[in-house]
């Protein structure tokens, strides 16, 4: 049967209709619907609905008819999936069933056949008025399900949200029990008409609900153009049509107003990603649906909880100081933004909403240039809303994007772990140096430990201060969580690493001067002498450089843009940001670095030029120890200026240039100094010589010690006295070099057949030294 046709109150010719109408009933004829009961129930009288006329027929008020003619089709629908209607109290319904059998819904602006549809009288509402007419129809489209028909009209189409008169709530949805007497006149771009001139439709943009946008009009109407989109000419987009839909807001005024008024209007989007930025940029944020406001849950031990509730106040942007001019009249973009760790309320500073829609925030921030810290977050990371319990006209909240220290990162496990390494390299290198004799030392110096050396102390003080720095920095790369949570703890931790880092340095440059003045000959100073002004000068200026540094992060009155303040343990366990790494580490270790480069060159040019001995027979011997002396101190140079200095360059230019893969591999290498130093200093052949013959040594007279106890218990069982003990304490007969030497010349002296009586003396003298040697022989090792 076809579908009569909507002329906006004028009369047509309706389409024929059956002689009586057939009328689809729910529940059988002489019951009605019980809401209350959920079921149908016995009814008095008989059915009788209002019958409205399809000729002609009226799509905005159709005409009721005293006497119409219909059969009663008393079955449930069960044909299809149904939508119940004003079947709840809070979303009314209005249904029209025509004298022709199909049932009107101006709702949908659809008509259904008693195929598509059943009716019923509803009572137990709670509605003041007694009974309702409701039922359910078949869901679906129309055109696209079988009984369902569009009205056919050539009108322009006004997407609606909610049905007309009906306004929208952002919070609950279309607000039935909130029905308008008054509606504004169709967002079109033409001259005003009136509300039959158009075409509502009652739909909903199909989008993923976070992807879903409301916009609350602002100083310019919204209008849909004669193609059926809608022109946002602030953001220059154009929604087309289906990806949007027009009603007007939540009703301001008291509840109970007789007349609700509409409170504007509202678009509900789903924009691209291309277009929504273009909107962020376009609209100022309000974070609830107009007609609510923010209530904020603290919480104790979970983040704070925000949720919108119905007030009775309106966020007057036109009027806010802190929205700029031009953004005072663009639309209210309701969206209250996602955040990991939930919104931050502003509650202290300044902030504001920009002209290109960004939000900014002023704070105090004592590091900062004029006490402030200036954070600049995009359109869609914060919103503006009242809130409750407070008068303030605005409060604002910002998702803040908190650096929390990742200790999953290579950089806290695995760099760790090669502090730890080379810290132990360091402290097995600080003991060999303390307790292995100097191979290079003879005669009465032979027994002088390396660490008795001028440049022995040096290293040893280097060694010291790169394995405190290595201790902390691995402290505070493994604790790295748990240290911001103490900002006391980690202050404390940043000045130590801060002075022990420096001191590594200062040392490595005692220890180039060191060796240039090793290769001049005029040293002037005794070795002892030196050291103490080493002292002084590589503890005493990181001291005084790391004082410094403190008391300038601590005292309040220092002007912060003229001085940069180190911050230590602020962001992290050393300084705050890149300025003040530069001015307080790396321009320091950059001057010691060149000064180093410096020595290295003078050295080698000094160790280039020959040295000048006197004598002929003596010089060619002379000669050959300089040149073996020099050979040694080139290496040594060599050896400290790669592994000390050309990694830390590398290092230095790496933090100035920015981060990249290749810099891991100088990270490495550095934290490895320790390693390389073990490998440059102790795997020398003469001092693992010493070392394995000091353990072998301590091995035999570990066992000779047994071996003599097991004897003496022996020799006292086999009743042998004073000779046994005596044999057993008598040293072995092993000649001395004295001895040997004694008998080589008594022998060349019996031989030559004279001086026999002189050799005899002499072998006796040789005798007692013999045995004196032979007995100091015995008790060393």
């Amino acid at each position: 049967m076809p579908a009569p046709v909507a002329t906006c109150g004028s009369d047509v010719d309706a389409p024929p209709s059956p002689v009586r109408a057939l009328i689809r009933k729910c529940c059988p004829e002489s019951q009605q619907f019980d809401l209350s009961v959920g079921d149908c129930v016995d009814r008095e009288g008989p059915w009788q609905p209002t019958i409205y006329a399809h000729s002609p027929f009226n799509a905005t008020a159709p005409t009721p008819v005293e006497s119409a003619e219909y059969d009663i089709r008393a079955e449930r629908l069960q044909e299809c999936t149904t939508i119940a209607m004003n079947m709840d109290p809070e979303y009314p319904d209005v249904l029209y069933p025509l004298d022709n059998g199909f049932l009107y819904v101006p709702a949908f602006q659809y008509l259904y056949s008693p195929d598509a549809y059943c009716i019923e009288t509803i009572t137990g509402t709670g509605v003041p008025g007694g009974p309702v007419l409701g039922g359910v129809v078949c869901k679906g489209m129309a055109e696209e399900t079988p009984g369902i028909t569009a009205l056919p009209d050539d009108r322009p189409v006004v997407p609606r949200c909610c049905a007309r008169f009906i306004p929208l709530d952002l919070y609950r949805g279309c607000r039935f029990d909130l029905q308008m007497t008054s509606e504004p006149a169709p967002p079109l771009e033409e001259a005003a008409v009136g509300a039959d001139a158009v075409r509502y439709e009652i739909t909903t943009p199909l989008c993923n609900g976070t992807d879903m946008v409301f916009l609350r009009m602002g100083a310019e109407p919204f209008a849909i153009d004669s193609l059926g989109t809608l022109p946002l000419p602030e953001a220059n987009l154009t929604i087309p049509l289906g990806d949007f839909c027009l009603n007007e807001g939540l009703p301001t005024g008291p509840e109970d107003a007789a007349v609700p008024e509409a409170a504007g209007a509202t678009a509900m989007l789903c924009p691209s990603a291309e277009q929504r930025a273009a909107l962020d940029a376009t609209s100022v944020r309000k974070c609830c649906p107009p007609g609510m406001e923010v209530e904020r849950l603290v919480h104790a031990e979970a983040a704070d909880e925000m949720n919108c509730v119905p007030s009775g106040r309106t966020l007057e942007v036109d009027s806010l100081e802190q929205v700029a001019v031009g953004m005072r009249a663009a639309p209210l973009l309701i969206h209250m933004p996602p955040c990991e760790g939930g919104l931050f309320e502003v509650t202290t500073g300044n902030f504001s909403v920009r002209d290109d829609g960004s939000f900014q925030l002023i704070e105090f921030d004592p590091y900062a240039c004029h006490n402030q810290a200036i954070y600049k977050a995009t359109a869609s990371t914060y919103c503006l809303d009242r809130k409750v319990g407070s008068e303030q006209p605005v409060h604002a909240f910002y998702c803040f994007p908190e650096q929390k220290p990742d200790d999953t990162n290579v950089n806290y496990i695995f760099y760790p772990i090669l502090m730890g390494i080379t810290d132990f390299f360091l402290l097995v290198t600080f003991i060999v140096y303390l307790t292995v004799p100097d191979p290079t030392q003879t005669g009465l110096n032979k027994k002088r430990k390396l660490s008795q050396s001028v440049l022995g102390m040096i290293l040893l003080a280097y060694i010291s201060s790169l394995f405190f720095a290595y201790l902390v920095l691995m402290i505070v790369q493994t604790a790295v969580t748990q240290l911001t949570k103490y900002r006391v703890a980690c202050k404390v931790l940043a000045v130590i690493l801060y002075f022990f880092l420096l001191s590594a340095f200062y040392w490595l440059s005692v220890i180039c001067f060191e060796i240039y003045l090793s290769t001049r000959a005029d040293k002037r100073t005794s070795g002892r002498k030196r050291f103490r002004l080493y002292a002084v000068y590589a503890w005493g200026c990181p001291l005084l450089m790391a004082s410094l540094a403190l008391i300038m992060d601590l005292a309040p009155g220092i002007d912060n843009c003229s001085v940069i303040k180190p911050a230590f343990g602020r962001y992290r366990c050393l300084f705050q940001n890149r300025k003040a790494f530069i001015a307080y580490f790396y321009i320091p270790i950059g001057v010691l670095l060149a000064i180093c480069l410096l020595l290295y060159i003078l050295t080698v040019k000094n160790l280039s030029v020959p040295s000048k001995m006197p004598g002929k027979d003596a010089s060619s011997a002379m000669s050959k120890q300089s040149a073996k002396q020099q050979g040694k101190r080139r290496k040594l140079c060599a050896k400290l200026f790669l592994i000390m200095g050309i990694t830390w360059v590398a290092e230095l230019l790496s933090y100035l240039i920015g981060d990249s893969p290749v810099w891991y591999f100088f990270d490495v290498i550095n934290i490895l100094q320790g390693f390389f130093i073990f490998v440059a200093f102790i795997l020398r052949p003469k001092v693992l010589q010493y070392i394995k013959k000091t353990a072998l040594q301590s091995l035999s007279r570990s066992f000779g010690h047994d071996s003599q106890h097991d004897g003496h218990q022996r020799g006292g069982g086999a009743g042998g006295g004073a000779e046994a003990g005596a044999a057993a304490r008598a040293p072995p007969a092993v000649s001395s070099p004295a001895t040997m030497s004694t008998r080589v010349a008594s022998t060349r002296t019996n031989s030559g057949g004279s001086g026999t009586g002189t050799a005899a003396s002499g072998s006796s003298g040789s005798t007692g030294s013999t045995g004196t040697a032979g007995s100091n022989g015995a008790a060393e090792p």
